[in-house]
């Protein structure tokens, strides 16, 4: 099967227009809020917006404040969903090398993490928040992203497939929920970083910056991404 590719030029329809840049630097990713819940097939995590109103009893949510990450638990909170919070907060510490702590069960007294969620309010109860609630997977949408001229090309696959993935080039596998960005091994280091400037932007332009986990997979790690396998099924 010939997989097709077409060019996409800046702008909105590609969601790529190079925007809140400076000169090339990423900017610092936001305080991101993690809302950790066992549905009735499976234990997910998604981010919501960054507030206290996001959280409630029957869940476990997870705060990543760069230099310390927080996990909450509601009052009615299961141990699989504790679990499963830990995890994330502790798979975000050891991706910041020693740079991080992990704050575990932060209580109400805690006022720096308040600060963070935007102050204190009433918690809405276990009842208020549904599986039908938990954001949907999609179908896959797939980027191919180069360099050329110090400039970031963005190349769209009609049909995507892990036979276009090659150690010389990143890619992006937008499932909904979630987006990879793929990095092959002999992939230009300058481009990791126009990647990560550019998944951010396309996330922006399409008001997805806040309910959007964006994930990093190294070629040769994809065993590592527990949810990789969607991208292609």
């Amino acid at each position: 099967q010939r997989h097709r590719i077409r060019y996409l030029k800046g702008g909105v329809d590609s969601g790529f227009r190079d925007v809140d840049t400076d000169g090339g630097t990423m900017a610092k990713l936001p305080t991101r809020l993690f809302h950790v819940r066992k549905t009735s097939r499976k234990t997910v995590s998604y981010l919501v917006e960054l507030s206290y109103k996001s959280l409630n009893e029957g869940d476990a949510f997870v705060l990543d404040a760069h230099d310390t990450v927080y996990t909450w638990y509601g009052s009615e909170c299961s141990p699989f969903e504790k679990s499963k919070a830990a995890e994330v907060g502790h798979n975000i510490v050891q991706g910041r090398g020693g740079h991080a702590k992990l704050v575990q069960d932060v209580g109400n007294d805690d006022e720096t993490f308040w600060d963070l969620m935007g102050g204190k309010g009433d918690i809405p109860d276990a009842a208020s928040y549904t599986d039908d609630d938990v954001p949907s997977d999609k179908e896959t949408t797939m980027y191919i992203l180069r360099e050329t001229d110090s400039f970031l090309k963005v190349e769209k696959v009609d049909t995507p497939s892990k036979d276009l993935l090659t150690s010389d080039l990143v890619a992006m596998m937008d499932i909904g929920s979630e987006v990879f960005v793929w990095m092959g091994k002999d992939s230009p280091k300058r481009l990791h970083s126009q990647a990560s400037m550019g998944v951010q932007t396309y996330l922006k332009n399409f008001s997805r910056q806040n309910n959007t986990i964006v994930t990093n997979v190294m070629e040769g790690k994809e065993s590592r991404c527990r949810n990789w396998s969607k991208a292609f099924s």
